[in-house]
Parts: structure tokens; C-alpha cells; sequence
């Protein structure tokens, strides 16, 4: 017991003494700014040419992708690490990069603050330098590290896949040339293991998802659902197959999951693919579409309405709510540049109604799904109310209003939205 005793405060004191040297008081790099249009514009376009690489659809296996876009990439990534600071940039041929983190439960007082530099490689990705804080890290052992860390995070040999996703990187100028290796299917392992690590439980089989979609489907076909009208009696029909599917409250995350991708999958719109991948299910048909499909299908009357509100809950059942919210919000700020007539804070309530609506059918128990759903009459009930919200701002207006998505003006009209969410039937006290 002595002898354990020993060992136990040994590794304590050894733990505290590492956490003193790698972390340090402050970050290393100033706060980042807010991720703009441009930088949703080029972040969009490389996952396509990665998707298509991928689908074996692109001529060549090479991607090529510039400083800015990296940047953009960083900046994006930054809005489902809160906190981060990054940056990276190509110096003397290869490239380099710093971030910094704050440790959880500190207060920002201790942060750990990475560096790397990554030459050009051919056949596996090998740093030449890594750091952290003040102490250098043998570049090798690094790698190991962070590959079994990947494995252990999102599973289904993620750090393998991860590190074989590039065969090759050149530098040209102030481009990054990749070559992608092979595998869509294991970088796809890697996508639902990273949906798994955001929702902190493995995702139920897409050929679940399948069967709900098949089942909304066939009884648009058979005149059970409306093909055109409101979504609120194919809202309440998967809902209702949810709760007949949980058996318990520990059911009840995977059912509704579940039923609400099933939904999205026949109501929602194409994206919602491209967004979770393979978890959507098998492509039978495109979402939305088909003999009996919802093309005619509204939410406040509104096609686009009933697409966001749908692909935003599946989001939040498949990831968690700082996902699903950023995902809404680089949709809206791409479309102030892409001519779909700009940034609309109606999508965006549409938005967060979705997520809204996960959250809480997810967390009550099954008891109270027969009362929750009674809630659910009208639109209105499930629905923020669109009046006074602003709609499609052009990128000039948008930047003269609000300026970018970490403004006090664009908060503020977070939190009226959310104001208005919170007094919807559905998420009021049950009776």
C-alpha cells in the first residue's frame, strides 16, 4: 500500500510537473477574426474537389488549395473549437504553422500553444519541427501522438486514414498541391467518427435511416402524407415513429435521430448529404425528390424554410448544437456572395427552431413524448416567429449592419431569435 501510495503521487507530481512546462500563462497569437463569405467560398470549393477525388469523379487525384483558403479553413474550424487561435503559412518551401488552446476549467489562465513546420513529402507526411509551449518535441514520437490520439477520439483507425489521406505535398508559390491517396469508404469511417465524437455516442446504422425514409416515402405515395401543404404532418408521423421505436429512455436519442434523418433524407435537400456523407443513408433517391416526393412541401409557406429547419435538427441529432449552429451560419454567409440573394436571418431562425426541436424531444424522457407532441398543432408551435427578423441582406448590407458573426449586433439578433424560441409551445413547461 505504501508502495502505491508512492507510485500514485510520483505520476501526480510527474502529471503537474508537465503540465507546468507545456502549458503557459497566455496564447501566443492574438484572438482570430470572425470567418467571412470568401472564406466559406474557398473552404466549399476544396471539399468539392476533395468529394470529387474522392467519388473518383475528378480527372486527377491532385487538390490544390492557397494560403487563403487555408486561412479560411482555420478560421471555420475555429467556430467548433471555441477558443482556438491559428494560423499557418508557407515560409522558405514548406509550411508552417502556430496555434494556441485554452485548458478547460481555467479560465483562460493556461493555454498550450502549438507550433509545427511540414516540408513537402512523398508517400507519408513528416514534420521537421514540433513544439509545445518551450519544449521541442521529436517530430516522429509527435506524429505517433497524434495519430493515436485520432484513433482513439473518432475511432475506425482514424489516424491512419488521416495521415494516408495525402500521398504527396508540393508547394508552388503560395499553393499547397496535394495528391489524395485512395480510400473514399475509410475517410468516410473517419466523417462518422467524427460525427460520434461531437453527438458522444456512435451513430445508428444508415440502414435505419433508410427504412424511416423508405416508410415517409411510401405513404406520401399512398396518400397518407400531404405532397404539398405544410411539413407538420410529416413532422408529427416521425415523431410518432420514434416514440413507437424507443422502448426506454436510453432509446430515445437513436429513434429520434433516426426519424429525423429519415425526414431530412425525403424533405430536406440535397446538401444534407455533402454535409454528413454516408450517414444519410444509401442513395436510393435524392432528398426531396422522386414520384411522391416534397418539392411542394412548405414550412411558413416557404420551401427553403422547411430545408433549413429539417437539415439544422438532423445536424444538431448528429453532431452537437455548436455544430449545427455554425454549419447554419457559413450556409448564410456563403449565399451573400454566391447570388442566392444574401445572408437571411429567417434561415437562420428556421435554423435554431430545428436544433431547438433536438434538443428537446432528445432529452425528454419517453414518458413525456405523448404531451410533447400534443404541443405540436400548428407551425407555430415549433416555428420562431419570421416578423421583424431581417431577410436576404446583401454582403455590403451585412457588413454595414452587422459587420461580421461575432459582432454585439449580430448576437443580439441571435438572442432574439432564441427569445422567441424559448416561448414556442413546444419548449414551455409541460402542463
Amino acid at each position: 500500500m505504501r508502495l502505491l501510495l508512492y507510485l500514485l503521487s510520483l505520476i501526480a507530481v510527474t502529471l503537474a510537473g508537465l503540465f507546468a512546462v507545456l502549458t503557459e500563462s497566455g496564447p501566443a497569437l492574438p484572438a482570430m477574426a470572425a470567418p467571412s463569405a470568401e472564406d466559406v467560398r474557398g473552404v466549399r470549393q476544396a471539399v468539392q474537389e476533395i468529394r470529387a477525388v474522392s467519388d473518383g469523379r475528378a480527372a486527377t487525384p491532385e487538390v490544390a488549395m492557397d494560403v487563403e483558403t487555408l486561412g479560411g479553413l482555420i478560421r471555420l474550424g475555429a467556430r467548433f473549437l471555441p477558443g482556438l487561435r491559428a494560423e499557418a503559412w508557407i515560409e522558405n518551401g514548406a509550411v508552417r504553422g502556430r496555434a494556441a488552446l485554452p485548458v478547460p476549467g481555467f479560465g483562460g489562465d493556461r493555454w498550450v500553444n502549438l507550433a509545427a513546420t511540414v516540408p513537402p513529402f512523398e508517400g507519408r507526411i513528416a514534420p521537421a519541427a514540433v513544439s509545445v509551449g518551450p519544449v521541442a518535441l521529436p517530430p516522429g514520437a509527435s506524429l505517433a501522438l497524434g495519430r493515436r490520439a485520432a484513433d482513439i477520439l473518432l475511432g475506425n483507425g482514424a489516424g491512419d486514414t488521416i495521415l494516408g489521406s495525402a500521398r504527396a505535398m508540393r508547394v508552388e508559390g503560395e499553393r499547397l498541391i496535394f495528391t489524395l491517396g485512395p480510400g473514399a469508404g475509410a475517410r468516410g469511417a473517419v466523417l462518422d467518427g467524427v460525427f460520434a465524437a461531437l453527438r458522444g455516442a456512435s451513430m445508428p446504422a444508415p440502414e435505419r435511416i433508410d427504412a424511416v425514409h423508405d416508410r415517409i416515402v411510401a405513404a406520401m405515395a399512398a396518400g397518407a402524407l400531404p405532397t404539398e401543404g405544410s411539413l407538420l404532418p410529416h413532422l408529427l408521423f416521425a415523431l410518432e415513429l420514434a416514440e413507437a421505436e424507443a422502448a426506454t429512455d436510453a432509446d430515445i436519442p437513436d429513434a429520434y435521430t433516426v426519424a429525423i434523418f429519415g425526414l431530412a433524407k425525403a424533405c430536406g435537400a440535397a446538401e444534407f448529404r455533402l454535409i454528413v456523407g454516408r450517414l444519410a443513408g444509401a442513395d436510393a433517391a435524392a432528398p426531396g425528390r422522386g414520384p411522391a416526393g416534397c418539392d411542394a412541401v412548405t414550412l411558413a409557406g416557404r420551401e427553403d424554410t422547411r430545408k433549413h429547419f429539417l437539415i439544422a435538427a438532423a445536424i444538431k441529432a448528429a453532431s452537437n448544437r455548436g455544430f449545427a449552429i455554425a454549419i447554419g451560419e457559413f450556409k448564410e454567409l456563403h449565399d451573400t456572395i454566391s447570388g442566392s440573394g444574401g445572408f437571411d436571418f429567417t434561415d437562420i431562425a428556421a435554423n435554431n427552431s430545428g436544433i431547438r426541436l433536438s434538443d428537446r424531444m432528445m432529452a425528454a424522457p419517453l414518458a413525456d413524448w405523448p404531451a410533447l407532441r400534443a404541443q405540436i398543432v400548428t407551425e407555430a408551435d415549433v416555428l420562431a416567429d419570421f416578423d421583424g427578423v431581417p431577410g436576404r441582406i446583401g454582403e455590403a448590407e451585412f457588413a454595414a449592419r452587422y459587420g461580421s458573426i461575432d459582432s454585439p449586433a449580430y448576437l443580439e439578433m441571435l438572442e432574439r431569435i432564441e427569445r422567441r424560441i424559448d416561448a414556442l409551445p413546444l419548449h414551455l413547461p409541460l402542463r
